[in-house]
């Protein structure tokens, strides 16, 4: 069983699925889940992904970089000649920082300025006087784990989007999935880390901040407030809901019609899910 098939395992026994419910929902053959959750799938076809990582609440580009498919870069790539991109390491481990340290600082066509935590504790503090553009976060601390460091930040206004990446430990991906459901961006393995590979992580991170900042920047109001995207993202929904419901009054046909109906619940969830955040506090 490669990485990419105990990831897959874990993010369907997280919700309790068999492989039936997985093929009823997404289409894909019991056999066809099944080979590539015992590894004998090593890169499956884009549009699978994509159903998987909706169903399972993994990300599309986490799926991406562990079956070995370049991420989409959106015209968003960090450039060597631009700012630097500041770069928080949190583990205990003086030499995996020292490690992580070296493969940032090596790598080409990009500046990264590293920053170090020896605890979570201290990363969280980084974290607010730093605001770096990505972190890549040890599981195993000596004060709090790193699923505890995920949970404090989202629930910190000043950091909660600060993209992060959990390092855990080697078969520890029900570790991984449950960072990712908490906000990481992706996960690596103790171990199995190259330059390569936590370059390109990094890199994800730096991103997807650039991705972020750039929408709030074009949701900026004409009297300079910042919309609250929570609230732009409902207002959405709820509009599209609306279409949706006069489109099934208007024709009859339409009223019983099985996937407009699916739709709607399907924005409705959404619905739920957008609205459903936590109360917002400072780390004390």
């Amino acid at each position: 069983m490669n990485r990419f098939g105990v990831l897959l395992k874990a993010g369907r026994e997280a919700l309790s699925l068999t492989i039936r419910d997985v093929e009823a929902s997404t289409g894909i053959s019991n056999a066809y889940l099944s080979q590539m959750e015992n590894g004998y799938v090593k890169r499956p076809a884009l549009e699978k992904l994509k159903l998987l990582g909706d169903l399972y609440h993994i990300p599309y580009e986490v799926l991406m970089t562990h079956t070995g498919f370049p991420l989409p870069d959106y015209g968003l790539l960090p450039n060597a000649d631009q700012e630097r991109h500041a770069i928080l390491i949190i583990d205990d481990s003086a030499n995996d920082r020292e490690l992580y340290r070296t493969y940032l600082e090596n790598a080409r066509d990009v500046n990264f300025e590293i920053h170090q935590a020896a605890s979570g504790e201290e990363g969280l503090r980084l974290m607010v006087s730093i605001r770096p553009d990505c972190a890549l976060l040890d599981y195993r601390l000596p004060d709090i784990d790193g699923i505890e460091v995920l949970e404090r930040l989202k629930k910190n206004k000043q950091v909660c989007d600060i993209p992060v990446a959990i390092i855990t430990g080697q078969g520890s991906e029900e570790v991984a999935v449950q960072a990712i459901k908490l906000g990481a961006i992706n996960y690596l393995v103790k171990g199995d880390i190259t330059d390569e590979r936590l370059v390109s992580v990094a890199l994800q991170g730096v991103q997807r901040g650039k991705l972020k900042a750039g929408i709030r920047e074009r949701m900026r109001a004409k009297g300079g407030q910042v919309i609250d995207a929570d609230e732009y993202i409902s207002g959405a929904i709820t509009t599209i809901d609306a279409l949706v419901e006069r489109v099934q009054v208007k024709s009859n046909a339409l009223k019983d019609d099985p996937d407009l109906a699916a739709a709607r619940s399907g924005l409705a969830e959404l619905l739920r899910y957008v609205r459903n955040e936590k109360h917002v506090q400072d780390f004390s």
